[in-house]
């Protein structure tokens, strides 16, 4: 299961900068997408795959949206790039450049999925009114 996700999350990862349609990126269930993905591993930040397949799917969604709003999802995926990086997988040119510049601390794992938690869970509130804690879990 795990599998499929991370190649389909691959997949829109790959159109979108192929034809520059941001739909497949930032398409509503897209958070859905990540978050099923990272709950079908065991420790997805020591899954480097997931771990790259999520920072670049922020990434994306952070380029396609261009606004000011699309910060929190381009310092988080600079976050899960950094392991990624360290380990010598292959990250976007202009995030390995930015690493060369200012190499990244050692992972702090904790934070990471805080600063992932927080950008999810303030992405999945439709509305001001709704109550977080009547919304399924979607692990």
């Amino acid at each position: 299961m795990g599998e499929q996700r991370l190649a389909q999350l691959r997949d829109r990862v790959q159109r979108h900068l192929t034809t520059r349609d941001s739909e497949p990126v930032l398409a509503p269930e897209e958070t859905g997408e990540l978050v099923g993905l990272l709950c079908s591993v065991p420790n997805a930040l020591d899954d480097l795959p997931v771990t790259q397949a999520a920072g670049l799917l922020l990434l994306t969604q952070a380029s396609a949206a261009a606004n000011a709003d699309a910060v929190p999802q381009a310092t988080v995926a600079l976050e899960l790039l950094a392991p990624v990086y360290l380990c010598g997988y292959d990250v976007p040119d202009l995030v390995r450049e930015q690493f060369e510049r200012h190499p990244p601390a050692e992972p702090d794992t904790a934070s990471t999925l805080a600063s992932l938690g927080r950008l999810l869970y303030g992405g999945t509130l439709s509305s001001p009114d709704e109550k977080p804690w009547t919304r399924p879990s979607p692990c």
